[in-house]
């Protein structure tokens, strides 16, 4: 059995450099987030719109971006 996320594919909330939020606009399309890290590599997820599930982990991701990323480098872009 072969490991899907090796350490080196692993990323840190620090790593984020972009979001981009493409929300549902019917309850039955699914809200895409597209996540940039400082290299330009991207992972897109697939999110749920019910109970404003995806606004929930949206806001979740860019607290966690904020609390991990140092202050010197919020004030960069």
């Amino acid at each position: 059995m072969s490991k899907v996320c090796s350490k080196k594919n692993q990323r840190r909330f620090s790593d984020i450099k972009e979001l981009n939020v493409d929300y549902a606009k019917s309850a039955l399309l699914t809200t895409t987030l597209t996540v940039i890290d400082h290299n330009g590599d991207e992972m897109m997820l697939f999110l749920s719109h019910e109970d404003d599930l995806d606004k929930k982990f949206v806001a979740e991701v860019e607290r966690l971006i904020k609390a991990n990323t140092p202050a010197t480098e919020q004030n960069a872009d």
